[in-house]
């Protein structure tokens, strides 16, 4: 009879320092197992979960965690639409005008205040006459740097806005964005309840300062606004939450005065555009 089968056998029960030659059995291996709850060799309270993993919900990370949120943009769920500037269409009135760079797209009211100037952005299919389509029944977030420039916010409205729009004015069926009232900026939105729905982010635009917009879209949950990292505003009313698949995609960035004194040019730019969308 064996009576020392482990010993003959090369198995041991603990764990031994230096020992290559013998193997470990299942039990202590399970017994291992069971009570180290943490990654090997980090404690358990220093592991952070990663919120980007299964959610788009990006919360402060804009501002706080700017390495988190560009590696959501490489995540396999997750396809970027945008981190250049695509073809684009100048839409203006009065003296209005725009421009196109390296950098982004501007526009200006200048020298008649009541003017307009936009573009509209649109995102074609590679090598085809098709613009894409995008489903607002999935997740998704638009990003970009913006910077208003004037003195005068009399009539004064800025915008970006993504739907299937090229004009310049009120969100349409169905979409998203940023719209301003003078210089407040709104979270703007477009749902199955037929009417543009405006929510103040209770935070108004200064001249010559540029701050960081995301805006998520978590289909029939909400709609939110950050601005610089922080929770500034939400939809979560269903009916004004976009909803179904838009085609021929567009987005749509303009400045607008309806009126006031020719007191000297009002100007926007934006940069950096990001959009992401859940495939």
């Amino acid at each position: 009879m064996l009576k020392n089968w482990r010993q003959l056998l090369g198995i041991d029960d603990t764990v031994v320092d230096g020992k290559t030659r013998r193997a470990a059995s299942s039990n202590w291996a399970y017994d291992h197992n069971a009570a180290i709850t943490a990654v090997h060799g980090v404690g358990a309270g220093n592991v952070v979960a990663d919120p980007l993993l299964n959610d788009i919900d990006l919360a402060g990370y804009v501002g706080t965690n700017t390495f988190e949120f560009y590696r959501a943009l490489f995540r396999e769920s997750y396809v970027v639409e945008i981190n250049q500037w695509p073809t684009s269409v100048e839409v203006v009135s009065g003296s209005g005008a725009t421009g196109v760079d390296a950098t982004g797209i501007s526009a200006h009211t200048a020298a008649t205040h009541e003017s307009t100037a936009g573009r509209y952005l649109y995102m074609e299919v590679a090598n085809t006459t098709s613009w894409r389509s995008f489903n607002f029944d999935k997740k998704s977030f638009l990003a970009f740097g913006l910077r208003w420039g004037g003195a005068d916010t009399t009539n004064l409205t800025l915008a970006v806005q993504l739907s299937n729009k090229t004009t310049i004015g009120a969100l349409a069926a169905y979409g998203y964005g940023i719209i301003t009232n003078a210089a407040n900026i709104n979270l703007e939105t477009y749902g199955t309840g037929a009417a543009q729905v405006k929510v103040s982010a209770a935070t108004n635009l200064v001249s010559q300062n540029r701050v960081w917009i995301l805006i998520e879209h978590d289909p029939a949950v909400a709609d939110r606004l950050y601005i610089n990292g922080v929770l500034a505003a939400t939809q979560s009313t269903a009916a004004s939450i976009p909803s179904t698949e838009l085609v021929n995609a567009t987005i749509v960035v303009s400045i607008t005065r309806t009126g006031g004194a020719d007191t000297g040019d009002e100007y926007m730019e934006m940069n950096h555009i990001i959009l992401g969308r859940e495939l």
